[in-house]
This record gives structure tokens, sequence and C-alpha cells, in this order.
């Protein structure tokens, strides 16, 4: 939910106040927009290491990788126990393997899985707030 509110002394100043995914509420302000810059190789049918993602809402992933196969998102909101729920698909463009998603309402902890018999190198960036 994300509420404006205008200053008591009637400027033109909004804030804006969201709750994150853990129930905190923040303005505007205080919310973050980052960026993250992360290569990874994830071996042949195994997963990647897990990013805690507590204090996001939406991720844009975004990026490279050195073979043509689809892999997945797993969600876990403990860090123990994973849940494969997305699957990223890779795209041929002018012959460079990209992939592109984004989603909203994510959990606390993702992290990417491998259902191939061939390791894949992920050159990804993870824009979130």
């Amino acid at each position: 939910m994300s509420v404006k509110i205008k200053a008591k002394n009637d400027s033109d100043l909004l804030q804006t106040l969201r709750c994150d995914n853990t129930g905190i509420l923040k303005t505007n302000s205080t919310l973050v927009n980052i960026t993250l810059t992360n290569t990874e190789t994830i071996t042949a049918s195994n997963n990647g290491n897990s990013i805690n993602l507590t204090q996001y809402n939406k991720m844009r992933i975004w990026g490279t990788t050195n073979h043509h196969h689809n892999f997945y998102i797993q969600y876990s909101n403990d860090n123990i126990t994973f849940y494969t729920m997305d699957e990223i698909n890779v795209l041929s463009k002018n012959s460079i393997l990209i992939f592109n998603s984004f989603l909203e309402n994510i959990p606390k902890y993702i992290r990417f899985y491998n259902h191939h018999s061939a390791s894949i190198d992920l050159v990804m960036f993870l824009e979130l707030n």
C-alpha cells in the first residue's frame, strides 16, 4: 500500500508511505533503490547462493549467460526451505544470451537454480527497491 501525505504547513512537500515486506513503514526518503552486480557459476542440477532481500519489495533482474537454457528462481522466507517459483527465460539477441525479469512482492530470500546437465555462468544485475 502506498499513501501520499501533504506537509502540515500546506507546502508542496509530499511524502509517500509504504510498508516493506517485513512490515516496517517507510517514507520515500528511506526507500532503497540499489543495483547489485553479481557473477555466479551454477553447476549442473544445482543452486546458487541465496540473496537476502528482506528490506525490498520489488526486483528487476537482467544480465547475460553462457548457455541458451532457462533457469529458475527459488523463494524462501527462512533461508532454509526454498521453493521453485519463477522461470527465467534466456533469449538470444545478436548472438548474446540475455535474460530480463521483473518481480513484485518478493520473498525474503531468493536463489537461482540450474536444472540442466551443464554449468551456467551468470553475469546479472539486480535492481532492488
